[in-house]
């Protein structure tokens, strides 16, 4: 009896100092720890559905994407991408010829408008989303009016860009979209590493042409 009651008092001692684990894994630093690059740390809005958001960990799907305020409100803009549905990913509003409904737009702010040439245009831009992403595709939409500083509807426009510094030109094919009211949207530009961009618009309309230029830096 005895060493029936040692051995029941051993068994329960055991049992205390190692208690079993069930359904239980290994978990990672990398699980547990935001993955955010620490010069650019997730900004998302308070809102923000994003796993890494709700739980703090894995990488933040925005910042990985080049967006660092992921602000997509469908229910109070009516915007129907999937960006602004599930707060996730790149808003492809302006692929439907529509500026982007989000709450801030993911844009920078729009620039001083700028002469052409010779003088014949004066040329705006604001780009998106922002910051300009390194090797991965944004859009810039330019604002094109006349000397008077009326709207130019009826222009056809060309792009190229480069790198002087290094040599590069541009690896994609920009495409331009005419969104009306004197407003073009470009799509299709990535600039695939640091440092001074230079991209160069031609602007035709029946009876002028001229050409902008403008130097970005990411």
């Amino acid at each position: 009896m005895l060493k029936r009651i040692l051995t029941i008092v051993l068994c329960c001692s055991v049992i205390a100092l190692f208690p079993p684990v069930i359904g239980s894994s290994p978990v990672s630093a990398a699980d547990t720890k935001c993955q955010c690059q620490k010069e650019a740390p997730c900004q998302c809005d308070a809102n923000c559905q994003c796993e890494h958001c709700k739980t703090g960990k894995m990488q933040c799907e925005h910042c990985k994407n080049g967006l660092r305020h992921c602000q997509g409100k469908a229910e109070e803009k009516g915007c129907s991408c999937e960006h602004c549905k599930t707060e996730k990913g790149q808003c492809s509003c302006r692929s439907e010829s529509k500026k982007c409904q989000c709450k801030t737009d993911n844009a920078t702010p729009e620039t001083s408008a700028q002469p052409t040439t010779a003088k014949l245009f004066k040329v705006s831009y604001k780009t998106a989303p922002a910051p300009i992403p390194i090797n991965a595709f944004h859009a810039w939409t330019l604002t094109v009016q006349n000397a008077d500083g009326q709207p130019v509807t009826d222009a056809e426009i060309t792009v190229n860009g480069s790198m002087p510094a290094h040599g590069h030109d541009l690896q994609s094919v920009p495409t331009v979209k005419n969104l009306g009211n004197g407003d073009y949207l470009v799509e299709g530009v990535k600039f695939f590493m640091p440092g001074r961009w230079v991209m160069n618009f031609s602007i035709k309309t029946t009876n002028k042409e001229d050409k902008v230029t403008f130097s970005v830096d990411i």
